[in-house]
C-alpha cells in the first residue's frame, strides 16, 4: 500500500519507518527545507523513557492559584467565554486526581518502554 506521511519531524519519520518496516511504500511530505526543521529541531533531544510525570496531577492542582497570580508564570490561560475552553479546564481539573495521575503515569511508562524498544530495534 502507498501511504503519505505529512511532516518529517520525529513523529513523521518514526511513522514512516514503521510503515516501511511493515512493507508499505511511503511518501514523506515536508514543507520545511529539511527533516526535523520544525518542532523536532527545538526539543531537548532527550530520550527519557521513565520520566513520565503527567502535568495533570495533585501537585499541579495545588500550584494553580500561585501560578495564575504570578506575572512571570509559564502558565497563562484566558478562556474568555469559550465553552470549549471552559470544558477543557474542567476536564483538566478532573484529571488532576491521584488516581488519574497514577493511571496516566502507567500508560506513559508503557509508551516510553515501547518507544525505547522501537528505537533499539532501529539501531
Amino acid at each position: 500500500m502507498r501511504v503519505a506521511v505529512v511532516g518529517a519531524g520525529i513523529t513523521g519519520l518514526s511513522t514512516a519507518r514503521t510503515l516501511i518496516d511493515a512493507g508499505h511504500e511511503v511518501v514523506l511530505v515536508e514543507r520545511a527545507g529539511a527533516p526535523a526543521a520544525g518542532a523536532s529541531a527545538r526539543n531537548g533531544a532527550q530520550l527519557s523513557y521513565a520520566f513520565v510525570a503527567p502535568f495533570a496531577s495533585p501537585a499541579t492542582l495545588r500550584q494553580i492559584p500561585q501560578l495564575m497570580l504570578d506575572p512571570n508564570s509559564p502558565l497563562r490561560f484566558r478562556p474568555g467565554f469559550s465553552p470549549a475552553a471552559w470544558r477543557w479546564c474542567i476536564e483538566f481539573l478532573l484529571a488532576c486526581s491521584a488516581r488519574q495521575a497514577q493511571e496516566t503515569t502507567a500508560v506513559l511508562l508503557s509508551l516510553g518502554a515501547l518507544s525505547r524498544d522501537r528505537f533499539a530495534a532501529w539501531r
